[in-house]
């Protein structure tokens, strides 16, 4: 659901723990940069990038921004 609304997800990377922000409407295949989290090399810390893969979800299903739940209702 992160993927439709954003917000934050805890990522582990290079021995550190950190938050990244994930912006709402990421698609599976975009990448994220983060900014100095990337792996150290002759003096300076390069780039981390992210490549998102989403989850399939039973319970939800996306459809471009909206998210659709199917609900069943009994009827006396």
């Amino acid at each position: 659901m992160t993927s439709v609304t954003g917000g934050k997800y805890n990522v582990n990377a290079n021995g550190q723990s950190f938050d990244i922000k994930i912006p709402a409407g990421i698609k599976s295949g975009e990448t994220l940069r983060v900014r100095g989290k990337g792996k150290q090399y002759q003096g300076q810390v390069g780039d981390l990038l992210i490549k998102v893969d989403i989850a399939s979800s039973d319970e939800y299903t996306r459809k471009g921004d909206n998210l659709y739940k199917k609900l069943f209702l009994v009827g006396k």
